[in-house]
């Protein structure tokens, strides 16, 4: 082919058209970056207007630009798709569940509590409160993942706000020690009494505890008392020993001594160590016992035994051993290493 000569303004015109084409496929179709993209054109604009051969040229350029820009759409890989992404950092492999169950799948990351955090909740099924209790759970106890106060109280919350008793006492005792949400007593109280009036023995006996001090609710030892005792009657110790503490004093029920040994009895025999001190005084002082000094032995040295902090429990063990006989002393230690044994047989 004979090269087409035409006048300067024409050929000018065509090289920057077609090294605006250039440009066009070299980016939009064939991926190249547009720095190279910018070059390519302006090396093609002025190759074009130095020659003036306006036909050929601008054949072989858009030619070769469109060669280029097929060969690298073949060549080149798709983007990975969402299920790809989660799929090749080790998501989706385990096999296919029933989708009404809970699931779990942890990837929590070793250096940041949130990054972990964030991926865990994203792959947990918001809608199921058994599912958030258990992810509030890991978080509260540093479980396979950085402990997260935060984390924890917004998985509680979900469930609590579904109904969940164990999300509601959760959410409670964090508002009271200020655990991933501000200390708010009065919010402490709201969430536990939702568990309580559920039957929830640990936030009926929590419950009874801002009774008891006038935390978030109005001081109230009736009111104390009743949640206690709900507690006590499902067998919490700690709400069996605020029982028998109760009745002792006379504080929001009568003062009666055969109940408080009542209460005071069946937390010692869970092993609650201030419970079994408390109770060996009873038998020293023979209030709602008969006054029994190697009962009373034998209750503080189990007491000791169990992790009984109290300050005045050495002294008053001194006194009782003081006041038993050698004989009674050897009973009490006999009855003691019986209860040990048979209440630790496990351990």
């Amino acid at each position: 082919m004979v090269p087409m000569n035409v006048d300067s303004s024409t050929v000018a015109a065509t090289s920057i058209i077609t090294a605006v084409i250039t440009f066009f496929f070299a980016t939009s179709v064939g991926k190249i970056k547009p720095a190279a993209s910018l070059a390519l054109a302006v090396v093609v604009g002025i190759i074009l207007n130095a020659i003036g051969v306006i036909p050929i040229g601008l054949l072989l350029v858009v030619g070769l630009s469109m060669i280029v820009a097929i060969f690298k759409a073949i060549t080149s890989s798709p983007a990975p798709s969402e299920s790809e992404r989660r799929h090749a950092l080790g998501y989706g492999n385990e096999p296919q569940q029933n989708t009404n169950a809970p699931s779990l799948k942890l990837a929590a990351s070793p250096n940041t509590q949130g990054e972990g955090v964030g991926k865990v909740e994203q792959l947990t099924e918001p809608s199921d409160p058994q599912a958030d209790v258990r992810l509030g759970v890991l978080h509260r106890d540093g479980n396979g993942m950085p402990q997260n106060y935060v984390h924890s109280a917004q998985c509680f919350r979900r469930a609590a706000e579904q109904g969940n008793a164990e999300a509601q006492f959760n959410l409670g005792t964090f508002f009271i020690h200020g655990h991933g949400v501000s200390q708010d007593y009065v919010q402490a109280a709201q969430w536990l009494r939702k568990a309580a009036e559920q039957g929830y023995a640990l936030a009926q006996h929590q419950l009874g505890t801002l009774y008891n001090g006038g935390l978030g609710v109005p001081k109230d030892y009736v009111q104390a008392a009743r949640w206690y005792r709900k507690a006590a009657e499902q067998g919490i110790a700690i709400a069996q020993y605020h029982m028998g503490k109760l009745f002792i004093h006379g504080v929001g029920v009568s003062k009666d001594y055969v109940q408080a040994e009542h209460w005071t009895r069946k937390a010692a025999e869970q092993g609650y160590a201030d419970a079994q001190y408390h109770l060996g005084i009873m038998y020293e002082i023979g209030a709602g016992v008969a006054q029994d000094c190697v009962l009373a032995l034998h209750w503080c040295v189990i007491a000791r035994a169990s992790g009984c902090t109290d300050t005045t429990l050495d002294q008053t063990l001194e006194k009782l051993v003081n006041l038993v006989t050698p004989s009674q002393r050897a009973q009490a230690e006999q009855s003691t290493a019986e209860w040990w044994a048979a209440h630790h047989s496990g351990t």
